[in-house]
């Protein structure tokens, strides 16, 4: 299965594994088409008991599948932050310049698989209290 690359032994630390605050991630492929759209895949583990901050990206729409249930909150299209539940292995998209963060409330790492998709740049995480 695919989150089994999320592993701490030696041969997956190799594989550029980046540290975050909330976890690590890692890159898994990136693509890009003849529209210089890319669509980046991501692995994601996230610590127990731990939430992103909340932000959004202009360029690029995400879409999550979970190893485990995971909370998330999102802006819909009123403005409004909505927090819902997502079951083991079902599918949350998120459009882009939408408010969005993962919430993991369990006492055991999270990980998700993350399709991210558009006009991908690094500078393109706003970031909100």
């Amino acid at each position: 299965m695919i989150f089994h690359k999320l592993t701490e032994d030696s041969e997956s630390s190799k594989h550029g594994f980046v540290a975050r605050p909330w976890g690590k991630f890692i890159v898994l492929d990136t693509v890009h088409d003849k529209n210089d759209t890319v669509h980046r895949q991501k692995l994601l583990a996230i610590k127990p008991n731990v939430a992103l901050q909340l932000h959004k990206h202009t360029g690029y729409a995400e879409l999550w599948i979970g190893e485990s249930e995971f909370d998330y909150t999102l802006e819909n299209d009123k403005g409004e932050l909505i927090t819902a539940t997502a079951k083991p292995f079902s599918r949350v998209f998120v459009p882009k310049n939408r408010k969005h963060t993962i919430i993991n409330n369990n006492n055991k790492e999270l990980r998700i698989f993350e399709l991210q998709t558009g006009i991908i740049r690094d500078d393109d995480n706003i970031k909100f209290d």
